[in-house]
């Protein structure tokens, strides 16, 4: 006896990465569906600096700032992450385990989606370190999306 077994639709945040939209590996299908959607107004503190790492930001809608501030409280703004883009600060973190060194803002209604740290870990199968970022963009599915 055959049984159907369907494949839950993609979220609707995949469209806005067309490049991991068709990905089939399943840590990375099992990953889609632990993430987080989140819905941030424009003007919110998203990240502060020294504050810990803890998930992957995917950016689906929006754009958020990411920022220093100087002693005298003058922002310089570092870089922007806007729509369909990742926040490579928080990958460069999640890598070294280390803290945010800047802040970040939205600047607009953002949609964000968020990898917990524990689940973005099993996407990697070596310790985070540049063998491991190697690794997962060599392999077949992920390099060629």
């Amino acid at each position: 006896m055959m049984t159907n077994v369907a494949t839950p639709p993609a979220p609707d945040w995949l469209e806005a990465f067309p490049a991991l939209r068709d990905i089939q590996d399943p840590i990375w299908l099992k990953t889609v569906r632990t993430a987080k959607m989140m819905s941030v107004p424009a003007g919110v503190q998203v990240i502060r600096k020294d504050d810990p790492c803890q998930q992957f930001l995917l950016v689906a809608k929006g754009t958020v700032r990411v920022y220093r501030s100087a002693e005298s409280g003058r922002e310089m703004a570092f870089y922007r992450t806007c729509a369909g883009e990742i926040c490579i600060m928080t990958l460069y973190n999640l890598i070294q385990g280390t803290p945010y060194p800047a802040g970040a803002v939205t600047e607009d209604e953002v949609e964000v989606v968020a990898i917990p740290l524990p689940q973005f870990e099993k996407l990697w199968p070596v310790p985070m370190s540049s063998a491991g970022i190697y690794w997962a963009c060599s392999r077949p599915g992920l390099a060629s999306s």
